[in-house]
């Protein structure tokens, strides 16, 4: 299934998630730069999709990300906890505007600490492997 057609501009994803409001859902709204996206960044997402809802996933562009924006965002539309992905080049405090018809998830401290933990383990595994030593 292609799943990319969850991705959708920023104007067409408020006009989404306004429609979603007036038929009676919930509008879940999470941020961050998912870079990459793992496990933990799924079960958090997935967390928020509940019964009646509309999540939307703004992702961020990011300083030096590992992964392209557009891969960043295809990973998000595959998940089955998520209804629409914007990569959203805005600045996060432009989210705000909705915070009276939406609930916001700013994913960016966890983002930082599971980036920070996935390149420890992946430096620590390196110097397990290093022949020199």
């Amino acid at each position: 299934m292609d799943t990319r057609n969850k991705i959708k501009s920023v104007n067409d994803a408020l006009a989404a998630g306004m429609q979603a409001k007036e038929d009676g859902k919930r509008l879940v709204i999470s941020y961050g730069e998912y870079d990459p996206m793992l496990a933990g960044h799924a079960e958090r997402l997935a967390a928020r999709r509940v019964e009646g809802a509309w999540h939307v996933v703004a992702v961020l562009p990011g300083k030096e990300a590992l992964l392209p924006l557009a891969a960043r965002c295809e990973m998000a539309a595959a998940l089955r906890a998520v209804d629409c992905v914007v990569a959203f080049e805005q600045s996060p405090s432009m989210l705000g505007m909705v915070a009276g018809k939406a609930e916001l998830h700013d994913d960016r401290a966890a983002d930082a600490d599971a980036r920070r933990d996935l390149i420890a383990h992946i430096h620590a595994k390196q110097a397990l492997a290093d022949p020199s030593e």
